[in-house]
């Protein structure tokens, strides 16, 4: 009744209702008890450093990672090779069934804002700048759950999340023994240490992620009884959480812009590559063998590349599909053939200079068709335009 009165005295203040739980004025001692695959959402190590977008830009391929710009927010990130497993697919089916756009990704990812570079661990998902959800391949807790849980994180902005919160808050009883387990959880997850709870911003974050873990039991419908040991009225919280999730549905995030995919599926994300695909009905044929190969060895889908370029009126070299449907062609350096494609460094005039045929015929006789593909892969990404002698058609 004592600690009742004394919670009810701080909501009343507005301070922490959890300053001094368990008769102590901090929360979340991480003592020598084992933390459950649960209770590791979201523990998650990041790092920061000054970098531009350019120098951002330019090491994420010389390191291998793809990129993909939402607003002035550029992620870097190692796409899956081969089929992902399934229970990441699985969340990432949740999360857009919510309209919140995610990728998978190995067990890192980057982003650069505003000429400032942060790295992030990944060991089941995260939601990186309230932008983007970065799901791990190697996750392994219930796709549902995660899904609620990001997508909480992920209407940070959301006037209808508001509403949702107000509900938790007018029936949360912070004086039972099921929120303090459940808030002690999260504590330990995140935070590590002895955290002031009389700190608001310390206070605000560990509420983010109580209403966050609220938010994921409440979509997969996991611990529903401790969920309603805590609540004054689960039934009232669960409706909200519903209310929430099917705005979200009815208002999905505007898919990013993509420089890089690799491996992940761009949905329906429109790329130059994809426009000029779609302004065209004619295409270079793919050797059926080579497109076997991409699919089994790269993970990705072999890509038709027009006969002729929309956007410029020319034709497009036929070596330009060769190379890109190529297994030898990494998931990483695809997107960059796709826009050169594009942007026209692929297209030639009919070529009727015979030493140029033979010239470029001899080259791959004498180098083989690996370096001759490198050469061209190079002056691409280098947007470099391809003469007469860089291969034919």
């Amino acid at each position: 009744a004592e600690l009742h009165r004394r919670i009810l005295e701080e909501q009343a203040k507005g301070e922490s209702a959890l300053t001094e739980i368990r008769g102590r004025d901090t929360i979340g001692e991480t003592g020598e008890s084992e933390v459950t695959p649960y209770e590791q959402v979201g523990r998650e190590h990041r790092e920061s450093r000054q970098e531009d977008t350019g120098a951002f830009s330019r090491r994420s391929l010389e390191e291998g990672r793809s990129t993909y710009q939402i607003g002035d927010y550029i992620f870097g990130f190692r796409t899956v090779q081969g089929e992902p497993s399934l229970a990441a697919q699985a969340t990432r089916e949740a999360l857009n069934a919510l309209g919140v756009p995610s990728l998978i990704v190995e067990s890192q990812a980057e982003w650069n804002h505003r000429g400032q570079s942060h790295t992030s661990d990944i060991s089941e998902a995260a939601t990186i700048a309230k932008k983007l959800v970065a799901i791990s391949n190697n996750m392994s807790l219930n796709p549902q759950t995660v899904a609620g849980h990001e997508a909480f994180h992920f209407w940070a902005e959301m006037e209808a999340r508001a509403d949702f919160e107000d509900v938790i808050s007018d029936n949360i009883d912070f004086s039972s023994d099921a929120f303090l387990d459940f808030q002690d959880t999260i504590a330990r997850n995140y935070f590590g240490k002895e955290v002031d709870i009389s700190d608001s911003a310390a206070y605000e974050k560990l509420m983010e992620e109580v209403h966050a873990y609220l938010a994921g039991d409440l979509h997969s419908g996991e611990h529903e009884a401790q969920l309603r040991a805590m609540l004054r009225d689960y039934d009232a919280v669960k409706a909200a959480w519903d209310t929430l999730a099917e705005y979200g549905r009815t208002h999905p995030a505007e898919a990013p812009q993509m420089d890089g995919l690799g491996a992940a599926d761009a949905g329906s994300v429109n790329t130059p590559f994809d426009q000029m695909q779609a302004e065209t009905d004619q295409f270079h044929p793919i050797n059926p063998n080579a497109a076997e190969r991409v699919v089994r060895e790269r993970g990705r889908a072999p890509a038709d590349v027009p006969v002729e370029n929309p956007g410029t009126g020319q034709n497009i070299r036929k070596l330009a599909s060769t190379i890109l449907n190529s297994p030898l062609t990494s998931n990483e350096m695809a997107p960059i053939i796709e826009s050169a494609i594009a942007e026209g460094a692929l297209d030639y005039g009919v070529i009727t200079d015979r030493g140029a045929l033979m010239q470029a015929q001899e080259a791959i006789r004498k180098n083989g068709y690996q370096a001759a593909a490198r050469q061209v892969i190079v002056k691409a990404e280098l947007g470099q335009r391809l003469g007469k002698y860089d291969g034919v058609q």
